[in-house]
Parts: C-alpha cells; structure tokens; sequence
C-alpha cells in the first residue's frame, strides 16, 4: 500500500509523481506518519534511496480499519494534505 502524488521539494526539484509509503507510529493521543518520498515508484524498485522523510501528527480518530498502516493511510487520505494523490498503488 502506498500513494503516489506530484511533489515539490524545498530545492525546487518537482517530482511528478513522488511514490510514498508510511511508517505508522501511535500513542494514546496521537499518530505520527512517517512518510518516506521516493522519486517514483521505479527507483524504490531499483533499490534508489528515498529523497526525503515528512512527519505528520493526527489526533487519534475512532476510525475502521485493517491494521496499523491501513488507519495512516486512511488519515493521510482524509487529512487533504494530498489532494492530487492516488491512493492504494
């Protein structure tokens, strides 16, 4: 499960269509998703490293899900922070 997204870095470099996954860390008050930015999903492929980590805090939602990382994607999804996104790639 990931997403990919057009996305822009500091540097100016625009990466059309980023790749990202998620490392989904919790509390009893927050979640905290890690996402790691690839340049597209062909260099995760070959192995290439990640161009760049974002954090992203959630407070803890009431939300039906599979698993752990289900429930990050389902709140990076509803968060808006993506709106030109694929979800579920």
């Amino acid at each position: 499960m990931a997403f990919t997204t057009p996305y822009e870095l500091e540097s100016g470099i625009q990466l059309p269509a980023a790749y990202v996954n998620i490392t989904v860390n919790t509390s009893k008050a927050l979640v905290t998703c890690i996402c790691s930015v690839y340049a597209s999903a062909e260099t995760k492929e070959e192995g290439k490293p990640k161009v760049l980590e974002v954090y992203h805090q959630f407070p803890v939602e009431d939300k039906e899900c599979s698993n752990p990382i289900d429930y990050g994607y389902q709140l990076l999804e509803s968060s808006g922070l993506y709106p030109d996104a694929t979800w579920n790639v």
